[in-house]
């Protein structure tokens, strides 16, 4: 008895195993799942129905944005998969929940309408600027190369604004360099947002983004940009939210004066 009953642990056990790797292989290679491919430069576009708009003018721009990033690698090819009306969404969605937008390894998921011509990610709730978007996408690819999937993956990550704020800081470099930008509103404006006890942030109209993202790139922009850290640094145990919080909220007060 105790036999028949190992044998069926081990079988289930191994059974498990090998549908948990074919799903894995599943998400993490669905190449084959789509019918047309586009390469330009590091980008392979993947897509059931053709692409809309110039593509090359988007892919430059948000490659741009990510050769500010400190995790850059020139050599790093990305491929970004068109998933709306795919089964493989669906099945994403059931598996790690859904997404605009979502990175695995060095694929990125554009889940909703893609126009590269108009240059929007559209949902019947929400819209995105499609190079941010692939620019924030691009630097999650960068975490794992630089770090390893057991330091970022959907299950093991650092805290969510040192994974996410990175990510927005480098997509939102436009933002920062531009004439008469001043941390000092951007601060308040998290400030503002937080007393009003909201969820999302409009970064343009009808576009929204979790707060906790703004939050992780005005943290995140505080370390590089006033206190001179590298993201290296930033990810250490070491460097906890409720700490630079507060000594962002110091400098705050003392610049307002």
């Amino acid at each position: 008895m105790k036999k028949y009953l190992k044998r069926i642990l081990i079988g289930t056990t191994l059974s498990l195993v090998l549908v948990t790797g074919l799903l894995v292989v599943f998400i993490l290679y669905p190449n084959n799942l789509f019918a047309k491919r586009i390469t330009y430069k590091a980008v392979t576009i993947y897509s059931n129905t053709p692409v809309k708009g110039d593509y090359r003018a988007v892919l430059d721009k948000a490659t741009a944005l990510v050769e500010t990033a400190e995790l850059y690698d020139r050599n790093y090819q990305y491929d970004i998969f068109l998933t709306n009306g795919t089964t493989y969404k669906n099945i994403v969605f059931k598996l790690l929940g859904p997404s605009l937008a979502r990175s695995l390894d060095n694929n990125i998921l554009l889940n909703i309408d893609a126009d590269f011509g108009e240059n929007l990610l559209t949902s019947p709730q929400n819209k995105r600027n499609l190079t941010r978007t692939i620019a924030h996408e691009m630097v999650h690819c960068l975490q794992v190369h630089r770090y390893g999937m057991g330091k970022f993956s959907p299950v093991n990550h650092p805290p969510l604004w040192k994974q996410e704020g990175y990510p927005e800081y480098i997509a939102c470099q436009d933002d920062m360099r531009a004439p008469g930008y001043d941390f000092m509103k951007t601060v308040s404006r998290l400030y503002k947002l937080e007393e009003s006890k909201t969820q999302w942030v409009e970064s343009a109209p009808g576009h929204f983004d979790p707060i906790t993202y703004f939050r992780g790139r005005v943290l995140i922009e505080y370390l590089m940009n006033v206190r001179g850290m590298r993201y290296d640094d930033i990810l250490s145990d070491h460097v906890q939210e409720q700490e630079i919080s507060a000594a962002l909220k110091g400098w705050y007060k003392v610049q307002g004066k």
